[in-house]
């Protein structure tokens, strides 16, 4: 586009912003070099809020916002689904359509004095100021600059504006929560099992945190370029700017949904043991993994909760599909059962969507009420986004993560998540070393580079 189609779409911007009487946006793309490495633009904004998305060899990075919604409580989906329709008939765009991200913590009211500070909102909608999409598919770099417009501006400082270098915002305070009791894990496990053995919880996940000192040398771009050495194409690797100079960073791979257009994806991941340390003890910890009837039940409650939330969506039978048996995947350090869901549903609704598959048996349990319940009044553990949500979207496209296997990083020390699902015939021991199991992604990442 030329300078003048700018003041241009600009012009046409002041008008509708003019006569609806409300804010209204722009975005304009272009194409930039090509580059299958976001870590140089991940460094180069590094004093601003960025939220970056890596799965395979394609990835999206936001930085700064043109536009923020924050939603609480349990109509947080319905508030963001409203906002996100009410954005897109504001915005007046030129090329690619930017995407908007999505960020919604396990609760739907965080904890206010918790390792999240009082900024984590329970949802949020975020249009970044400027934006980076990298396909492998097509090699193509897209960056992607947005800016709110309001009746009177300036068009031609607004042109300016809309591709100016982003200036450093002021440093975000955060106060760290006063120290919490220890807590047990085995115990914690060993205490609900009564009620998972009478049937009142038919299954429940109990998650827990640990601390762990970062070496002086640590630097979170080595970190996430390891996690993304480490996963499979499948897995995302994320990073998400907190406040007071903290970031949220891991590597999940569990998908909550796909949606493009009315064809949805979705995946049950349940079940684990660790992989082996030679080709027959791997084989032999796979078998294993398929035969125990503990982990077979965990996974189909996972694959019952998302059948019956897609199946109930779609126009027949025959616009579902689920396979009879899980599959294997082979992480570095676990495998997994994992079974792959798709649908074609009768529309496209993602927050609809989200208030219904959030969250799953494989974060929460079964009966959902009765297992969120108890992990309030009983786990001690502000989750905030590690097993909430983390995506983007447009009005017809969306991909939406459950943010596992990830950690608060500050400049001296790492907070890590990690959690497990229990049933009747769990026991203390091994679901604590399952935890350990699954924060070893993050430590072992971070031993790397000492």
């Amino acid at each position: 586009m030329s300078s003048s189609s700018h003041i241009e779409l600009i012009n046409r911007a002041l008008q509708l912003a003019h006569l609806r009487q409300c804010t209204v946006w722009v975005s304009v793309s272009e194409v930039v070099e090509n580059s299958n490495d976001p870590m140089p633009l991940w460094n180069r904004y590094e004093h601003h809020q960025r939220q970056l998305l890596w799965t395979g060899d394609s990835w999206m990075l936001g930085v700064e916002s043109s536009h923020c919604v924050n939603a609480n409580g349990p109509s947080r989906f319905s508030h963001l689904s409203h906002e996100r329709t009410l954005l897109y008939e504001r915005l007046l765009s030129e090329g690619t359509l930017p995407r908007c991200m999505v960020s919604c913590a396990y609760e739907d009211n965080p904890f206010p004095h918790s390792q999240w500070g009082k900024q984590l909102q329970g949802a949020r909608l975020t249009l970044p100021r400027r934006q980076w999409i990298y396909s492998a598919e097509t090699d193509c770099c897209v960056c992607i600059h947005s800016l709110a417009v309001h009746d009177g501006d300036n068009p031609v400082e607004k042109v300016t504006q809309l591709f100016a270098e982003l200036p450093t915002p002021p440093p975000s305070t955060y106060q760290p929560p006063a120290a919490t009791p220890h807590i047990d894990y085995q115990n914690q496990v060993a205490d609900v099992l009564p009620l998972l053995q009478t049937s009142a919880l038919r299954k429940v996940v109990l998650a827990r945190s640990a601390h762990m000192p970062l070496p002086t040398a640590f630097e979170r771009s080595d970190l996430i370029r390891t996690l993304h050495e480490q996963g499979d194409q499948d897995t995302t690797v994320y990073a998400w700017d907190l406040s007071g100079d903290r970031c949220f960073i891991g590597a999940t791979p569990e998908l909550l949904l796909h949606l493009d257009g009315t064809t949805c994806t979705s995946m049950a991941l349940a079940g684990s043991r660790p992989r082996g340390n030679t080709e027959s003890d791997d084989a032999a910890l796979a078998h294993d993994l398929f035969q125990c009837t503990k982990e077979r039940k965990e996974h189909q409650l996972v694959v019952e909760h998302i059948s019956k939330v897609l199946s109930a969506r779609c126009v027949s039978v025959d616009d579902y599909h689920a396979p009879d048996h899980p599959s294997l995947r082979k992480l570095a350090a676990l495998q997994h059962l994992q079974t792959d869901i798709t649908a074609t549903l009768r529309t496209h609704d993602l927050f609809e969507m989200l208030a219904h598959l959030h969250p799953t048996p494989a974060v929460c349990g079964l009966p959902l009420e009765t297992a969120q319940q108890y992990i309030r009044r009983h786990e001690g553990l502000a989750r905030g986004l590690y097993t909430g949500i983390l995506g983007y979207c447009t009005p017809n496209l969306a991909h939406c993560v459950v943010p596992l296997r990830g950690g608060i990083f500050t400049a001296t020390n790492a907070c890590l998540f990690a959690g497990a699902g229990l049933v009747e015939t769990s026991q203390p021991e091994k679901e604590y070393t399952e935890t350990v199991l699954k924060m070893k992604q993050l430590t072992e990442a971070v031993r790397l580079k000492k």
